[in-house]
């Protein structure tokens, strides 16, 4: 499995060095325990994610954090209904659920 914590751009950025993983395995910010693949999605997006909102890593690999591997899910109902119904298919790019 590859690892890619930050996309290369983002590396560079001296927040980007601050960070540590969670319980949970996900890389955070130490200065403000945000998650580092939501800031990557949303300056991707150009916008400012609800805080409802969960960030997706398509190919499950949470070490991914390219944003092309993450996509927004209005809550954690979708992102749960979403992991569920891929459980039951090869095809994830078929989901309406996003």
């Amino acid at each position: 499995m590859e690892t890619i914590l930050c996309p290369e751009e983002h590396k560079s950025d001296h927040n980007f060095k601050q960070t540590y993983f969670d319980k949970y395995g996900y890389l955070r910010f130490i200065h403000n325990k945000k998650l580092v693949h939501r800031i990557i999605l949303e300056k991707a997006l150009g916008e400012t994610l609800e805080p409802d909102e969960v960030v997706h890593h398509i190919n499950e690999n949470k070490f991914d954090n390219r944003p092309e591997n993450l996509k927004r899910c209005k809550n954690r109902l979708v992102h749960h209904r979403f992991h569920r119904k891929n459980n039951n298919t090869s095809d994830p790019t078929q989901s309406h659920l996003f």
